[in-house]
């Protein structure tokens, strides 16, 4: 597997030519069909095609490599409307680790997202590109209600943004791709308390 230099945007349109939503619809829920059905590996850009109804300049305009088709694909499949920010630091926090959950606990997204990160570390492009356009996004949120805290005093200027969000995220995503005994879905109580928990370790500034 050659390496990759940099990462490339996930959807690459030609200047000049509409987009047709139902056309893109179309090919990125076949896409993440026959992910689910046969994985990485036995994803084609020809399969995709005959599976959309379309042809294969159609995805060839948009996307150039199937690493980039797949990578928007599952961006597509994890995306839900982040919560708004509230202010108050507990509840923004609960809301987004409750976000995180509910996008692990998909079922479709279930089916489709184990069988691709267990081949990533041998695709570099899909692994890069996702953790560039599927994961950094969603992480940055969180540190974001963070960083607004530090910024109004509530949290220390100090504080290692990197590892608190390890810390809330990190039971979260175990229950998903450890094999724990106990794997069901965290309750929103227990989201609560592993909040709870970890705003207890930080020094508060102000009271």
């Amino acid at each position: 597997m050659s390496s990759v230099a940099a990462p490339s945007p996930p959807v690459r349109r030609s200047p000049g030519r509409p987009r047709s939503e139902a056309a893109e619809r179309a090919i990125l829920d076949a896409t993440l069909a026959l992910l689910a059905e046969y994985g990485v590996e036995g994803l084609s850009m020809e399969a995709v095609a005959a599976r959309a109804g379309v042809g294969k300049a159609t995805i060839y305009r948009r996307w150039s490599r199937k690493e980039a088709l797949i990578v928007h694909a599952l961006a597509r499949l994890t995306e839900i409307a982040p919560p708004p920010a509230t202010g108050n630091l507990r509840d923004d926090l609960v809301a987004h680790i409750d976000l995180l959950r509910r996008r692990t606990t998909d079922p479709v997204a279930g089916r489709i997202l184990p069988r691709v990160l267990s081949v990533a570390s041998d695709h570099r492009e899909i692994s890069e590109l996702y953790k560039q356009y599927v994961v950094t996004p969603r992480v940055e949120r969180i540190a974001e209600v963070l960083r607004r805290a530090q910024a109004t005093g509530e949290l220390p200027d100090d504080l290692d943004v990197a590892l608190t969000v390890d810390m809330l995220t990190g039971p979260v995503l175990a229950r998903k791709w450890l094999p724990l005994e106990a794997s069901r879905p965290l309750s929103r109580a227990q989201l609560e308390r592993i909040v709870d928990t970890v705003l207890a370790g930080i020094p508060v500034v102000h009271g």
